[in-house]
């Protein structure tokens, strides 16, 4: 999940990841409202893709992960293996991550994280925890 969401990024595209606990009725909202076009799963879950492809229009490309995939998806090993295993150069910063609340007061709302975090916020938790270089 997390080279698929940095190689998301770098292709300048926002990664969405999806909490594993999701209904379909809750993935197929998230999935749609979110505009996906291509989603990246585990083959535990090539079943649900299949079951909420007619509530997600835009989705056109599931690439099936560790398994084999379902009629209409694809299987992402090949894929992968064909991929140059030299890093890529971008000429755009990466872009964010959305991650969906989880919908307390109605449906979940995307939320956007921007990529490097927030510096203040970073020093604050150095103070509070202490961490010191070398620290692992």
């Amino acid at each position: 999940m997390v080279a698929a969401g940095h190689a998301a990024r770098k292709a300048g595209a926002v990664s969405v990841p999806l909490n594993y606990r999701l209904t379909d009725d809750e993935a197929a909202y998230v999935i749609d409202n979110c505009d996906a076009e291509v989603i990246f799963i585990d083959s535990e879950f090539a079943d649900l893709l299949q079951r909420i492809a007619p509530r997600t229009p835009r989705l056109h490309t599931v690439l099936v992960y560790d398994g084999q995939p379902l009629t209409g998806q694809r299987c992402a090993g090949p894929l992968l293996e064909a991929a140059d295993p030299l890093p890529i150069g971008i000429d755009h910063p990466p872009l964010d991550t959305m991650i969906y609340t989880s919908g307390t007061t109605g449906k979940p709302k995307g939320a956007i994280r921007q990529p490097g975090g927030n510096p203040y916020q970073a020093q604050q938790m150095i103070a509070v925890y202490g961490v010191r270089p070398g620290d692992v």
